[in-house]
């Protein structure tokens, strides 16, 4: 199998008035053997730009790729990418040939490659009907699919030429809800998906969660973490991708540390009158300086974060001094789960809760607190995460 590297990758584009920008900028990338990537960030972010390189598209302007095998290393400048590589791409918006056949775009690319006729009818066959390309497809014209099954055809046409690296540019973007749920479901049942490695672009970050192995954040060009779902969703590496990743973002809340006069640390919010205060009774960020015991001044700034579900709700019995309550400003009601917007003496939260426990209506106070075990730290200057200690960002 085929891994990728990446190393200072630089592309630049002429914008208007001639001004150039980065698509790309200084990117450091490996793609290991076998795996499934999916690279994810918002349009513009240099996602299709990555794929084109990759697939020897596009020229780069710095850097360069390359692609090993057992050891033996191949430069995209020499690789004869349809023999040495064996590089298949589905495009985002299909790309099928017009004037050929459904059976026609599957096999165009065997012909090119010569092979056995025999070979060739056992692909079409069997790899085109598990992509749900069946015989009573082959007869029929790009022009009378839908958009969906335009799409999967244009994936069987990838997977007939067993390709060694699969790259794929928004593949499930133009489908309904539904379409995309069984598509995700297809993609990790790809056939040979054992002898192959997949880099798969989108912008859906659910889609992201959900496919892959490990997860690129890409935003103007420039990597911003590389992880597990789990990593990437728990430990953001930096504020971009805490708001980025997850269907409501992280909360983040700008404050101080102050030590209390028995020595207790506390986290204080800056906005609203006052702000409030919230027990830390979970490591702070190393090194990070605070205020001398029963003194008034705070330390430097510092932002707090947390997800939505790590507020746990608290019946009023169960609320200590030390929790957290406000005002319920909105609520939008998701199915399965509410999120609802609390305003903490004019600090707005986000709380998200499964909606068959928990009933709430406008203006009403609620009580939570936070589970500080989830909770993450970011540089109020830089944006990026201070507790890095509680999870590793490398890729492996």
């Amino acid at each position: 199998m085929i891994s990728v590297e990446l190393k200072g990758l630089t592309k630049r584009f002429s914008g208007p008035r001639g001004r150039e920008f980065s698509a790309l900028d200084q990117l450091d990338l490996t793609v290991c053997s076998g795996e499934y990537l999916v690279v994810v960030g918002p349009s513009g972010g240099g996602k299709t730009t990555l794929l084109r390189l990759i697939a020897g598209l596009e020229t780069p302007d710095i850097g360069e790729v390359s692609f090993w095998e057992s050891g033996r290393r191949i430069s995209l400048s020499t690789a004869k990418l349809s023999s040495e590589i064996d590089v298949a791409m589905v495009f985002q918006d299909s790309a099928l040939y017009p004037h050929l056949t459904v059976r026609g775009n599957l096999e165009l690319g065997l012909k090119i490659r010569r092979l056995d006729p025999s070979e060739m009818n056992r692909r079409v066959e069997e790899l085109g009907g598990a992509c749900g390309v069946g015989k009573d497809w082959w007869p029929r014209m790009p022009s009378e699919l839908s958009g969906g099954e335009k799409r999967r055809v244009s994936l069987a046409r990838a997977i007939v030429r067993q390709p060694r690296l699969l790259l794929l540019d928004e593949p499930l973007s133009s489908l309904d809800a539904p379409s995309r749920t069984e598509f995700r479901q297809w993609l990790r049942d790809l056939p040979g998906r054992d002898a192959m490695t997949v880099i798969h672009v989108t912008h859906d970050q659910a889609e992201a969660m959900s496919l892959g192995q490990r997860i690129a954040v890409l935003n103007k060009g420039r990597l911003q973490q590389i992880g597990t779902p789990r990593q990437v969703y728990e430990m953001p590496a930096n504020l971009f991708v805490a708001g980025f990743i997850g269907d409501s973002p992280m909360n983040i809340v700008a404050g101080k540390f102050l030590i209390s006069e028995c020595g207790t640390p506390w986290f204080t919010a800056i906005p609203g009158n006052g702000g409030f205060k919230v027990p830390t009774p979970v490591p702070m960020p190393a090194g990070w300086g605070l205020a001398h015991p029963g003194g008034s001044g705070l330390s430097s700034n510092v932002l707090l974060g947390f997800r939505p579900e790590s507020a746990v709700r608290l019946k009023a019995v169960e609320a200590g001094k030390h929790d957290l309550s406000g005002r319920v400003d909105s609520i939008d009601y998701l199915g399965a789960e509410i999120v609802a917007r609390i305003d903490i003496q004019g600090v707005p939260l986000f709380v998200r809760w499964p909606s068959r426990r928990e009933e709430m209506t406008v203006g009403e106070t609620l009580r939570f607190r936070i589970e500080w075990s989830g909770v993450s730290w970011f540089d109020d200057k830089t944006g990026e995460r201070l507790n890095r200690d509680h999870g590793s960002f490398d890729q492996p």
